[in-house]
């Protein structure tokens, strides 16, 4: 049963994603009575502005879909190899640096929850007010912001794992290994060849099962008697560098 503050999809001739909640909402250019999805079943049939839409459950890519894109994001396919490498789990103390529209805090969440918390550093108040803004719509809970260097800022708290994009990874890594519990992981997302060097030879030493990976990913377009790869592909977004504290 839908309750008020779930995050559902609305299927017909458009594609909504919302957030249920009481009284007259905008969507779009126009508003919507959403509190009379409350009670109602996934699958029922909802007539908004004389239009039949589906109800289902949002997924975690629906909402990051809605999200406003402020700075550069990491997108599903890195976020998710990023969320196994660390073997992010709910209940988890999670560390990240780099908000940018918040999409990788939202992925880390979803797999924390419930329990878990996630802890993030950012220098940048539009970062930092685009990824609340964002969270905040579809009712992410357990995160805390803060402004600061996560290279020298003050952290009181022990990680499980650490998540890091911003452009001198290396320069933070003292800091992140003293909050990381023995065996925590750590994954550093950055874009260029330089960064990944300067990145793996400051962490030897300190980091076991160390591996610098690219993931490519290829749509394949399916047509009876013509499936081949599309002519498209999400090619090089960034590189994945993992390790854990020794």
């Amino acid at each position: 049963m839908i309750e008020e503050g779930d995050a559902v999809l609305l299927l017909g001739k458009r594609r909504i994603v919302v957030r249920v909640s009481r009284g007259m909402s905008r969507i779009g250019s126009g508003t919507a009575d959403l509190s009379r999805l409350i009670g109602m079943e996934y699958g029922d049939i909802l007539n908004l502005w004389g239009q039949e839409f589906t109800v289902y459950p949002a997924s975690l890519d629906d909402m990051v879909s809605e999200f406003e894109r402020g700075p550069q994001v990491i997108l599903p396919k890195d976020a998710s190899r990023i969320i196994r490498m660390c073997d992010i789990r709910p209940g988890d103390t999670v560390l990240e640096a780099g908000v940018g529209s918040g999409w990788m805090s939202a992925a880390i969440l979803h797999s924390i929850m419930p329990g878990g918390r996630l802890i993030s550093y950012d220098i940048s108040e539009r970062s930092i007010s685009v990824a609340e803004k964002n969270l905040e719509r579809f009712g992410f809970t357990g995160y805390e912001i803060r402004k600061g260097e996560v290279g020298s800022a003050e952290i009181s708290e022990r990680f499980s794992s650490a998540v890091l994009d911003m452009p001198t990874p290396w320069e933070a890594l003292p800091n992140i290994s003293s909050v990381l519990l023995a065996g925590g992981h750590l994954c550093v997302y950055v874009p260029t060849f330089n960064q990944v060097e300067k990145t793996v030879l400051a962490m030897n030493g300190g980091f076991f099962g160390m591996s610098a990976t690219e993931s490519i990913e290829r749509e394949i377009s399916a047509k009876e008697g013509a499936t081949r790869p599309a002519y498209n592909g999400l090619m090089h977004t960034g590189f994945i560098i993992h390790g854990r504290k020794r």
